[in-house]
């Protein structure tokens, strides 16, 4: 029986990326025969080396985000029987875009010596494959039970929702301007902001919720429109999508940037729209609000691609697919470190 032990070193267990790219396949993995093991490997140097020690007995290594200095980087591939990278953000370059010569460094260093890579998305893909083949495409997933739920939806208003945190919050404010001058053509128009922070509009109605698990997904389901207006940047091409995946399994119809990921999730005019304009976003809007019916169709064409593409079934095959055939290969020697 191959399935042994993997452990996962992140910068921590309750971070998103942790949650959503390894902590709710645990089920599957056990039942696959795996023991499934998490490290903290954040803040000081004692953590690193307890995270070293940690993982030390595990048949496979899979480090999630987080970055090595080439002297634990060495320790940590001299320990790994087999060692995989998981990253779903551009982590190689600053949050502006501009360069950064250590997080490449290390990058690069994690692409050169590691037994597999999985990328988050095509554009993070085809970065690994710059330095190695061994990559393999591993989308964001959801649970789509998590949001299979009925919710009424306002009859006197028509709600758009649009999910996110403090970091990401200059994306809704940026067509905000724009909502306001759509809002004069949509009587009852109303955008629905879950985050933790607050916007504001003298031209229409603006509910700004903090967002909680308890209830994110009512609040997404009882919407009509989720909204994802993302700029494209190098930075920005590095994202995953989560925010749609969400909209579209609780239903919903998505308008968002026809940029990065999200033009991969969303198919035009089957499950949203995108668009490349201020003109665009208005027309989708119009679109929408002027035909129900339309916009219930998108909504359970969305639901059904989450869950034939996107679901943790779905993507849990990726994963348990690599997982078997890199126990049946030889590892990257481990005598020669590349840097």
């Amino acid at each position: 029986m191959i399935p042994g032990k993997i452990v996962f070193i992140s910068k921590g267990n309750e971070k998103p990326s942790t949650r959503y790219r390894a902590r709710q396949f645990d089920n599957l993995f056990t039942q696959d025969g795996w023991d499934v093991g998490y490290i903290n490997a954040s803040g000081s140097l004692l953590n690193k080396i307890k995270a070293l020690k940690q993982a030390y007995s595990a048949e496979v290594i899979v480090v999630i985000r987080k970055n090595f200095s080439l002297f634990h980087f060495k320790i940590l591939r001299l320990i790994s029987n087999k060692l995989i990278y998981d990253f779903d953000d551009a982590n190689f370059i600053k949050p502006d875009g501009s360069e950064s010569h250590t997080r490449y460094a290390s990058f690069k260093r994690f692409m050169l010596n590691s037994d597999h890579i999985w990328a988050g998305n095509n554009y993070l893909a085809l970065e690994a494959k710059k330095f190695t083949p061994k990559v393999s495409i591993v989308p964001t997933s959801i649970k789509p039970e998590k949001y299979a739920i009925e919710a009424q939806k306002p009859e006197n208003t028509f709600d758009l929702v649009w999910i996110g945190s403090q970091s990401t919050s200059r994306y809704i404010k940026e067509i905000i301007p724009v909502l306001e001058k759509a809002s004069e053509q949509l009587p009852n128009l109303r955008l629905k902001i879950i985050a933790d922070f607050k916007a504001t509009s003298d031209k229409f109605e603006i509910i700004s919720l903090p967002w909680s698990s308890s209830i994110e997904a009512y609040e997404l389901a009882s919407s009509h429109v989720g909204l994802a207006p993302m700029p494209d940047t190098p930075w920005s091409r590095g994202k995953c999508g989560l925010k749609v995946l969400q909209y579209m399994t609780a239903g919903l119809p998505v308008i968002s940037s026809n940029s990065g990921v999200n033009a991969e999730i969303i198919e035009d005019g089957i499950t949203g729209y995108l668009v490349d304009s201020d003109e665009q976003w208005i027309d989708a809007l119009e679109k929408l609000y002027k035909n129900r019916s339309q916009l219930n169709n998108m909504g359970i064409n969305a639901r059904k691609e989450v869950n034939q593409h996107y679901s943790i079934n779905a993507v849990y095959q990726i994963i348990s697919g690599d997982l078997k055939k890199l126990c049946l290969t030889n590892t990257v020697s481990d005598s020669i470190c590349k840097h």
